[in-house]
């Protein structure tokens, strides 16, 4: 399992837990269509945790 930490944005102090394929960041939906866009720039494989930092916020039209 990979565990994401959130740092700064709307998602900041929120943890993620998902699979163990690697992240390096993306669009992550916050709610009401709206999405914040997130980059890795740490990851520690011995425990799986990677931290991702706040780009900036946006719409997203996910169809």
């Amino acid at each position: 399992m990979l565990i994401v930490e959130f740092y700064g944005g709307p998602l900041g102090g929120h943890v993620m837990r998902t699979t163990p394929e690697p992240w390096t960041g993306g669009w992550v939906p916050v709610g009401d269509n709206r999405w914040a866009r997130y980059h890795c720039f740490h990851h520690d494989p011995a425990t799986g945790i990677v931290h991702a930092e706040f780009e900036k916020e946006g719409l997203q039209n996910r169809r």
